[in-house]
C-alpha cells in the first residue's frame, strides 16, 4: 500500500536532515511518489496480462551555491536514504555551475478546493478490471469484431519537502480505460477511453459500444483526397490541439522571439486578441471537475488561472527564473488544463458540416514550427467523410499539417460537453473548425 501522509512527510524530513548532516549549507528539496497501482491488457479478445504493483520514489535536488544535481531512489529504508543524500550532494559539488539557478522554496499552504482523491479507488482490483475486459471482449464478439485495451488504477500519496521549511503531502487517484477494436479484416478501426478519480467514472459498457461502432463504421473506408476541409473534432482530437497550444503559452519563448505569441519588434502578446472568442482555456486544481494538486514539485502554489480567455491571451507559463528576470510572476506548473465547454451540441456542430471530415482522434503529433504554432500528426481509429450534416463513409486516414492557432482562429462551434480527456483534470469539448490542411493521404489504418 502507499504510504500515508505522515509516513511520507517523515521519510522526506529524514532524507533532508540526512543532506544537512553532510553540509549545513546546502539547500534541497525532495519530492515523493508512493503508490499502488494495478493493469490488466485485453488483445485479441483474451486477457494477456495482468499485474500490480507498490512502489515508492524518492527524488532529491540538492543545490551548492549556483550548482545543482537530482538523483532518484525507490528505496526508503535510513541507510538507503544516507546514501541517496550523499550520492546527490556529492554530484552537485561537482557540477557546472548553473547562471539560472534559484534557491528552494519554503513553507506555503494549499489551497481549499476538491481533493484529486476518490477512496473508492483503492477496492478496484484484478477482478475489477477483468470485468471491464470481460465487458468489451463480449462486446467485440457479439460483432465479429477483434479488441484490445487496457485498464489501468492508480492510488497515491504525493509529498514535497525542502530544507526552507516546504512541507506539503495529499493523496490522489486515477482510473482508466481504453480499447481500440477492429474489423476482422483489418480495414477498420475505432477507438475509446475515459479516465476518472474513480470506479464511478468509468462506464466499460458505453466505451466498448463507441470503440466497437467506429470499428464497424470503419470497414473499408473510401478514398479521399488530401486538402483543406471543415473537420468536427472530437474531444480527444480537440484536445491533442489544446496541449499544443498550452505548450506554446510559455513566456521566455515569447518574450526572447521564438513562438507564435512574440510580437514583432520585440515583446510578446499579452492582452492580444489572437484566437475565436469561443476559446477559453484554464487551469483549475481547486474546482471539483479539474481536482489536482494546488502546490507544484518545486512548492508554488496554483491558484485558478486563465490562459486565454474570450481568445484573448491573459497569461504565459513563467519559470521563476524567467519571472526574476523579466520582473513577472511565476505561474507554477500547472497539472490539469480545460478548454471551456460551448453552447452547441455535437449533433448540431455535425448537422452544420455541408462537407468535412468527422475525426476521432489524432497520433503521433509533433512540432513543425513554433513561430506559427504548426504542428504535424496523424489522424487514427475512425475517419468519416460527412456531407449535408450526415456521416456518408469511412475515408483513409491523413497525415495533417496545421497551425494550432489557426485551428482555434476558425473555430466556429465548441460542444457543451467536455469530458475528461488524459488525465481527471483534463477537460476538452468537441470543436468544429474549418480550412484544416489534411495535407497528405496516410495508407494506415
Amino acid at each position: 500500500m502507499p504510504l500515508d501522509p505522515k509516513a511520507a512527510s517523515k521519510a522526506l524530513d529524514g532524507l533532508l536532515r540526512e543532506v544537512q548532516k553532510l553540509d549545513k549549507k546546502a539547500e534541497a528539496r525532495a519530492n515523493l511518489f508512493s503508490a499502488r497501482a494495478g493493469n490488466t491488457r485485453f488483445a485479441r479478445n483474451e486477457v494477456t496480462t495482468s499485474g500490480e504493483t507498490d512502489e515508492s520514489d524518492v527524488t532529491l535536488f540538492v543545490q551548492v551555491g549556483r550548482r545543482h544535481a537530482a538523483a532518484t531512489s525507490n528505496q526508503l529504508e535510513p541507510e538507503a536514504l544516507r546514501a541517496l543524500a550523499a550520492r546527490t550532494l556529492a554530484l552537485a559539488r561537482i557540477a557546472p555551475e548553473d547562471p539560472e539557478a534559484m534557491p528552494v522554496l519554503g513553507a506555503v499552504k494549499p489551497l481549499p478546493g476538491a481533493a484529486p482523491y476518490d477512496a473508492a479507488a483503492e477496492k478496484l482490483d484484478a477482478a475489477a478490471r477483468a470485468e471491464h475486459a470481460r465487458i468489451c471482449i463480449d462486446a467485440a464478439k457479439q460483432q465479429g469484431l477483434v479488441i484490445a485495451g487496457f485498464a489501468e488504477h492508480v492510488t497515491a500519496t504525493e509529498a514535497v519537502a525542502s530544507t526552507a521549511g516546504l512541507s506539503v503531502q495529499q493523496r490522489v487517484s486515477s482510473a482508466e480505460l481504453s480499447m481500440t477494436a477492429r474489423t476482422a479484416d483489418g480495414s477498420g478501426s475505432g477507438w475509446s477511453a475515459a479516465t476518472a478519480r474513480g470506479p464511478s467514472g468509468i462506464d466499460a459498457k458505453k466505451l466498448a459500444a463507441v470503440a466497437c461502432e467506429k470499428a464497424a463504421l470503419s470497414k473499408a473506408p473510401k478514398r479521399l483526397e488530401a486538402g483543406r476541409y471543415t473537420v468536427l473534432l472530437e474531444p480527444a482530437a480537440a484536445a491533442n490541439l489544446m496541449r499544443w497550444l498550452y505548450e506554446a503559452l510559455d513566456a521566455r519563448n515569447a518574450d526572447e522571439g521564438r513562438s507564435f505569441f512574440s510580437k514583432k519588434g520585440g515583446g510578446n502578446r499579452l492582452g492580444e486578441k489572437v484566437l475565436n472568442e469561443r476559446v477559453t482555456l484554464t487551469s483549475n486544481p481547486t474546482a471539483p471537475e479539474t481536482a489536482g494538486a494546488t502546490v507544484d514539485g518545486e512548492g508554488l502554489v496554483l491558484p485558478p488561472m486563465t490562459w486565454v480567455e474570450g481568445g484573448v491571451v491573459k497569461a504565459f507559463k513563467t519559470s521563476r527564473y524567467w519571472a526574476k528576470k523579466s520582473g513577472g510572476k511565476p505561474t507554477g506548473a500547472y497539472g490539469g488544463l480545460a478548454l471551456k465547454a460551448g453552447a452547441d451540441s455535437f449533433d448540431a456542430m455535425l448537422a452544420g458540416i455541408e462537407r468535412g471530415v468527422l475525426i476521432t482522434r489524432f497520433w503521433y503529433t509533433n512540432w513543425v514550427d513554433p513561430q506559427t504554432l504548426t504542428i504535424t500528426g496523424l489522424t487514427r481509429d475512425g475517419t468519416f467523410l460527412v456531407e449535408k450534416g450526415k456521416v456518408v463513409s469511412a475515408v483513409n486516414n491523413f497525415r495533417f499539417n496545421e497551425s494550432v492557432a489557426k485551428a482555434f482562429e476558425r473555430c466556429d462551434a465548441v460542444s457543451a460537453d467536455a469530458p475528461a480527456i488524459w488525465s481527471p483534470e483534463t477537460r476538452c469539448p468537441a470543436l468544429r473548425t474549418h480550412e484544416f490542411n489534411l495535407a497528405s493521404v496516410s495508407e494506415a489504418v
